[in-house]
């Protein structure tokens, strides 16, 4: 099914004076893909992204992108059907898939061009979830904790970000960082973004491993907080659900859901982004939160005195 519904946040960003200039629309896949590595599902799966992002070429959109791992084999190595589908609708894609050199796996993002085919070049998650995608020292050198982290096997980290550029249907180019997972929740990874106007993130996940009570919510929560402190949008794209944008003063602007407002179903949708002329200034929120934490504990230590001074009165 594909159900695009676009939730339109009532604060207005207009209050600063700058104009808006740069817009892209991007097509969102939100597949909801169960037991992608069984063998015997990869064909169904391939056909739910392949049949999603036909239904969104139709409404022209700048880019379209899929969600973290959504491919069943590691693209490099199965790269014809990404490519061809590329090619035929004419629209770059941006997609999440695995891919394998000759030493390791990696949880990767890769542009797809419809004229050039698959990029060498990717962008792999630097930061891993442990005991889920490798297995850490000392653990690693007792071969029976390798059965826990999946039939993908052991992956090994990237080094370094990966700027991803395009264009609009106005011929204005605009550029992509792109991270994966839960790398959302680390300030370190974005704040050391280059500053460059026109830019945005791309958050790529899958979160249907806890369900639907809420975790994706959570999860989206700390984009927020990093729209913030980059000064740049942040459009995220769920197996499952979360998938939305959210603006570069932290508004939460559009966000995928089903006729019954859930956010938790099989869909996609097309999003207008604006990007700020000039990049904001960046905001470390780290510094915040310890000066929060600092005067409460000083006002809560001398709460808990003066009361102690007046029992013993």
């Amino acid at each position: 099914m594909l159900t695009p519904v676009l939730f339109n946040n009532q604060y207005s960003e207009s209050a600063t004076g700058k104009s808006e200039s740069t817009k892209f629309r991007v097509g969102v896949c939100q597949p909801y893909l169960i037991d992608k590595w069984i063998s015997s599902n990869a064909e169904k799966n391939k056909q739910i992204l392949i049949n999603q992002t036909r239904l969104l070429a139709l409404q022209k959109p700048d880019l379209i992108v899929w969600p973290e791992a959504s491919t069943p084999y590691a693209v490099n190595e199965d790269r014809q059907w990404v490519e061809h589908l590329s090619a035929d609708i004419e629209i770059p894609l941006l997609i999440g898939a695995i891919t394998r050199d000759s030493k390791s796996s990696y949880n990767s993002v890769v542009k797809v061009s419809p004229t050039s085919g698959m990029q060498e070049e990717f962008y792999s998650k630097q930061i891993l979830v442990p005991f889920g995608e490798y297995i850490p020292f000392p653990f690693n050198l007792f071969s029976g904790f390798r059965k826990i982290v999946g039939p993908v096997g052991d992956f090994s980290p990237g080094a370094e970000h990966k700027k991803y550029s395009f264009s609009n249907s106005q011929d204005q180019s605009f550029n992509i960082f792109s991270f994966i997972c839960y790398e959302d929740i680390f300030p370190n990874l974005m704040t050391s973004l280059p500053k460059e106007k026109n830019s945005s993130i791309f958050v790529t996940t899958n979160d249907a491993w806890f369900g639907e009570e809420g975790c994706a919510e959570q999860h989206a929560a700390h984009s927020v907080f990093r729209a913030l402190e980059t000064g740049m949008p942040v459009l995220r794209c769920g197996n499952a659900g979360w998938s939305g944008w959210i603006s570069h003063r932290g508004v939460i602007k559009d966000v995928l859901r089903d006729q019954l407002n859930s956010i938790y179903f099989r869909g996609a949708g097309v999003f207008e982004i604006s990007l700020p002329t000039e990049r904001l200034q960046s905001v470390d929120l780290r510094y915040y939160f310890l000066s929060f934490c600092a005067i409460f504990c000083v006002f809560y230590f001398a709460l808990l005195r003066k009361l102690m001074y007046e029992k013993e009165q």
